[in-house]
């Protein structure tokens, strides 16, 4: 799944002209995607940080909505939303694990963020035309 950055929003949905984070125009590669009752969200690898960073969806056009065949679906742990993730991210703890540096999970996450933003095809399920594409 890939996402462009059409507009900044800061986090109350205010228009900003520069982010330090986006790049209006660019295209993203969706690591995540969060369904939400208080706002939809992806997550992505912002244009600064070492780690990825969660961005309101509503800054972004989707470019292409193939899911990847590794992602699940889960409820989120404050009961308000679902996930769309790397199943190998999904276990409750795996993002404070990641985050307070844990080399098991840096090591997981570069596995996994390799295999989603490689040139290589992957298996991928485009949910809006119900059919599966076999690309790999």
């Amino acid at each position: 799944m890939k996402v462009r950055c059409v507009r900044l929003l800061d986090k109350s949905g205010r228009e900003q002209t520069s982010s330090a984070w986006l790049t209006v125009g660019r295209v993203y590669v969706v690591l995540s995607l969060y369904v939400a009752s208080d706002g939809n969200s992806v997550q992505i690898m912002g244009d600064q940080g070492p780690g990825p960073g969660i961005y309101r969806l509503d800054q972004f056009e989707l470019v292409d909505g193939s899911i990847p065949a590794i992602w699940v679906a889960s409820k989120m742990p404050r009961g308000n939303g679902l996930s769309l993730e790397p199943a190998a991210w999904a276990p409750v703890g795996f993002w404070d694990k990641y985050f307070d540096g844990d080399p098991e999970a840096r090591a997981v996450f570069q596995q996994v963020l390799a295999k989603l933003t490689s040139d290589e095809p992957m298996d991928t399920v485009t949910i809006a035309e119900g059919r599966s594409n076999n690309a790999g």
